[in-house]
């Protein structure tokens, strides 16, 4: 395999999301340094992101799917319109699970290469934890206790909306992606697409 070589910028700024819902502290928006995108000249309109997929097996394959499916719901577009490049990865392993069992991390930073530059987003996913997660949600459907559970197909696309979110807009917070992931899962429930 080839490995691109990328000179990246990456705020000291703990610019990651680890989506659990904490909020920030108290006070960070007055120290807040301007985002990446407020401090990279963005890429014009006309211009895809360049997307790297690095996923290992079947979990990178489940991450080309999400892709397909957000643009086939045309979701992707919107997500990532403000991106340059996007570099999606996978952790898979009962080690490669957080502590928390969050199911993917976001990072936002800037990229600068020959061809141009533009804010990078970053997300590496968790299928381990996409795994427990629809497990619970089973177990809570077949309790009584949920609804229906997303397929695993869904799930994902849901998870990669969610972090596409947090770095389409990272003041936004965890109430900002969630609301995106829900999107997410409804339009691809919509598409009928398993």
């Amino acid at each position: 395999m080839k490995i691109r070589r990328f000179v990246s910028l990456w705020w000291v700024v703990a610019v990651a999301a680890a989506c659990t819902g904490a909020d920030r502290p108290p006070g960070a928006d007055e120290r807040r340094p301007a985002s990446p995108t407020e401090m990279v000249q963005e890429r014009p309109r006309s211009a895809a992101v360049r997307v790297i997929n690095e996923g290992l097996g079947r979990s990178g394959r489940r991450v080309a799917t999400a892709v397909r499916d957000l643009k086939q719901v045309s979701l992707w577009g919107p997500l990532t319109r403000d991106l340059f490049s996007l570099q999606l990865q996978t952790d898979p392993g009962p080690d490669g699970v957080p502590e928390d069992g969050h199911l993917a991390d976001a990072m936002i930073g800037a990229v600068v290469e020959n061809g141009g530059s533009g804010t990078h987003c970053s997300v590496r996913f968790y299928p381990t934890a996409i795994k427990q997660e629809l497990t619970t949600l089973e177990e809570g459907y077949r309790a009584g206790l949920l609804g229906p559970p997303p397929t695993e197909r869904r799930l994902w696309a849901g998870v990669l909306a969610h972090e596409l979110a947090h770095c389409r807009n990272w003041d936004g917070g965890e109430p900002y992606a969630e609301q995106w992931e829900r999107r997410a899962l409804a339009a691809v429930s919509r598409a009928g697409l398993e």
